[in-house]
């Protein structure tokens, strides 16, 4: 039988450098822009809890901006325009790992999250004959409100607590809430995190 003791339970807390992209599969590749990495920030708390010598168990909770960069090009009626679009999406994270203990310090990390929409945002800027406007489109209501995706990642804690850590968050899940064409668009995340866990 499993027993977990007070003194296998520690808090943490955690923030860092989120450098995040979109996949997109299906619909018309033509249209398709070709996106590059927004990097933004996320920022939260963790529990671990010791479930044995190699083992741990690490639910966190956390605020996480990601989304994408992409550029615009066309002609509308004979004028020539460029831009660039910064697609920005918030979410409420839950990421529940397992840890394995590779060595003193030193873990393997791998579990599921499940993120709940914040905030869907895109911010427009258009250059025009020498002109430049700049425009906010609230994607929200064009969005899921749930993602799920799969973390794979590794740990270091150093003896003073503090700990440094690297994450892939894999989306698994479709963000945008309907498509005509069976196009889908899963998020793609690396997680660069400083963190500190209480005694």
């Amino acid at each position: 039988m499993l027993t977990v003791k007070a003194q296998d339970v520690k808090f943490g807390l955690k923030g860092g450098v989120n450098f995040s992209n979109i996949s997109i599969s299906g619909g018309n590749s033509v249209t398709n822009p070709d996106t590059t990495t927004r990097t933004s920030f996320h920022l939260g708390g963790l529990v671990e809890v010791k479930l044995a010598d190699k083992f741990a168990l690490q639910p966190e909770i956390q605020y996480s901006s990601v989304g994408y960069k992409f550029a615009l090009t066309g002609i509308e009626q004979g004028i020539s325009y460029r831009g660039d679009v910064v697609d920005k999406i918030d979410y409420l994270s839950i990421p529940v790992l397992v840890k394995y203990f590779a060595a003193e310090g030193f873990s393997l990390d791998f579990g599921p999250q499940v993120g709940f929409l914040i905030s869907h945002k895109a911010d427009i800027k258009v250059n025009v004959l020498g002109n430049s406007s700049t425009q906010t489109v609230d994607l929200a209501d064009e969005s899921e409100k749930i993602e799920f995706g799969l973390n794979f990642g590794a740990t270091y804690k150093f003896k003073n607590n503090l700990f440094l850590s690297g994450r892939y968050n894999l989306g698994l899940s479709n963000i945008q809430k309907e498509s005509t064409d069976g196009e889908k668009i899963l998020n793609r995340t690396f997680q660069l995190s400083l963190g500190y866990i209480f005694k």
